[in-house]
């Protein structure tokens, strides 16, 4: 995070102002077995979620953790935190996941028992522009990591999903809901759990509104707001490791696990409060500049589809979709990658499509 004074603590005070909503205590997380000598896997381990799952996992006793991310600095810096704070085990790869050399060798060399699947290109306005990268890291990246863990007879596979996958009009929702059927299909037929922790907008996370919010506040303005009437459900960092970290322990094969939320939040009442809390450069109030919904976003989310509506229910915390029904009806959202005509993208895409046929 840019700004250390943006603490989880403030972030969960402004939460629970907007909708009661609370912590997960982390005493429950500290109770959590499934990690107890095991050897855990993360990609996208440098990233803020990333690197909050591995904070935790790293207190629960596991044998060893591999982090894995395309980011140098960020996989060296996590690496000697982890040192810091524990005699654990630490191995770091730096590795693209859409890359099944180097991603033969990671399984090859670490054999994990559990993988958490957090690596994924999240900004919905940069891959409007460029879906092929979505296709590449999001789609590709997702099927290779699983198909390894299949093969290597990993126990649990948790995939860090997105709201943006229901219902999805972006390139990046669209990618991630291919990723989730993908996953779904792959349940069907496999030892391996594969199980999906789809979380809503995470506060204070890199390059969250709040983010963008605080800075240009702190700057004295101008704000940027794409719509006054946007909505959003929002968790703490902590929160969203601790749903994925749950998952882990408590999810079974093909379910889809949602936070429990009270309510939705207008965007306009977040920055509201970020401007009294962080508006110390002026007396007057930074100007809010309107600039429209950018291609892909919704005015509000959804954090389950219609279908899925038939099969949720309240459990250990959070909302559990069971695994009792076959995703057919969201294959189109596979159609959507497959306009790339190059090479590459066609053996992509036969490669998806003939894999997740499979019964």
């Amino acid at each position: 995070m840019f700004y250390p004074e943006c603490s989880s603590e403030l972030f969960n005070e402004l939460l629970s102002k907007f909708n009661g909503s609370k912590n997960n205590s982390d005493t429950e997380i500290e109770q959590l077995k499934v990690f107890t000598g095991k050897r855990v896997l993360i990609t996208g381990a440098a990233g803020s979620i990333g690197s909050e799952i591995s904070k935790k996992v790293s207190s629960l006793k596991p044998d060893a953790i591999a982090l894995l991310d395309i980011n140098e600095s960020g996989l060296n810096d996590l690496k000697f935190e982890l040192q810091d704070q524990t005699e654990l085990k630490v191995k770091i790869y730096l590795c693209d996941v859409s890359r099944e050399d180097s991603l033969r060798n990671v399984f090859l060399n670490f054999k994990p028992d559990i993988v958490f699947h957090v690596a994924a290109y999240k900004h919905i306005h940069i891959l409007e522009i460029f879906p092929e990268e979505a296709l590449r890291v999001n789609i590709l990246g997702t099927f290779k990591i699983a198909s390894l863990s299949m093969e290597f007879n990993v126990s649990k596979f948790v995939f860090i999903s997105t709201d943006k996958a229901v219902n999805p009009i972006s390139i990046m929702g669209k990618s991630k809901r291919a990723a989730e059927i993908i996953l779904n299909r792959f349940s069907k037929r496999n030892k391996t759990d594969f199980i999906i922790a789809r979380l809503c907008n995470v506060i204070g996370s890199r390059g969250s509104v709040s983010e963008i919010f605080i800075r240009q506040i702190l700057k004295g303005g101008p704000v940027t707001l794409t719509h006054p009437e946007m909505i959003r459900y929002f968790i703490t960092l902590p929160q969203a490791a601790n749903l994925a970290l749950k998952a882990a322990e408590f999810g079974e094969n093909g379910c889809v696990y949602i936070p429990r939320m009270e309510n939705a939040i207008k965007i306009t009442e977040l920055l509201n409060d970020l401007i009294v809390r962080f508006n110390t450069t002026s007396k007057n109030q930074p100007k809010v500049i309107i600039t429209g919904t950018r291609e892909g976003e919704k005015l509000s989310e959804e954090l389950w589809t219609s279908i899925e509506s038939n099969y949720l229910k309240a459990i250990n915390g959070f909302i559990k979709v069971d695994n009792n029904f076959t995703w057919d009806d969201n294959l189109d959202d596979l159609n959507s990658f497959s306009v790339f005509d190059k090479s590459e993208y066609v053996s992509v895409k036969n490669l998806l499509f003939n894999s997740i046929d499979l019964n």
